[in-house]
């Protein structure tokens, strides 16, 4: 999520769905002392490791919340950007997560996501294959579904700025290549007023 924009001195960051904190402690060394993130995630054992990983490093700017992308257990318009890596595809009602992070930002924040897309479509009964959803792949969306699920979310100026085989030689390979899914970067903001 960091090459969709900078993250800058002083903002306030939240991560969904953090897991063991990679990109939280990225976030909060580019925000430094002045800045804040909190770190969303549902499991308490991804947690745990975030902060463990925190404390070692120094972080006191970083804070921790179990909780679901769903319902981010963080005031409204609190948040100057919102970061996810790989979280969005996991979450079974998109428009209520993406409305969730859309209530999250201030008026001009922005979204910086990393997540998966598919350029075929998931069959429903693929959906229904568990290995698909370990996977990601089963809850992947095609492009104009992905775009039609952020504005219906309320967010605007939705692009997608990379996209990738992320999926090579991984143990899901096979079915990524069966429903040509490709790893992307997108980003979107709240309207200013």
């Amino acid at each position: 999520p960091f090459s969709l924009g900078a993250i800058l001195p002083g903002e306030r960051v939240v991560d969904v769905g953090c897991g063991a904190g990679f990109d939280s402690l990225i976030a909060a060394q580019m925000v430094g002392p002045t800045g804040r993130i909190i770190c969303v995630d549902m499991t308490s054992e991804m947690l745990a490791k975030a902060q463990r990983a925190a404390a070692e490093i120094g972080l006191p700017q970083v804070e921790f919340r179990q909780g679901y992308a769903e319902s981010l257990p963080i005031p409204g318009g609190w948040a100057d950007v919102v970061i996810s890596n790989g979280v969005l595809n996991l979450c079974p009602d998109k428009v209520a997560a993406l409305r969730e992070m859309h209530r999250v930002l201030q008026p001009g924040g922005r979204l910086q996501i990393g997540d998966i897309l598919v350029q075929k479509a998931v069959p429903q009964d693929a959906k229904e294959d568990i290995s698909l959803w370990t996977g990601g792949i089963a809850g992947a969306l095609l492009e104009a579904e992905l775009k039609a699920t952020v504005a219906a979310a309320g967010v605007q100026g939705f692009e997608i700025t990379w996209r990738g085989d992320v999926f090579s030689g991984a143990p899901h390979s096979s079915s990524a290549a069966e429903f040509e899914t490709l790893g992307i970067n997108f980003r979107a903001s709240k309207p200013k007023g």
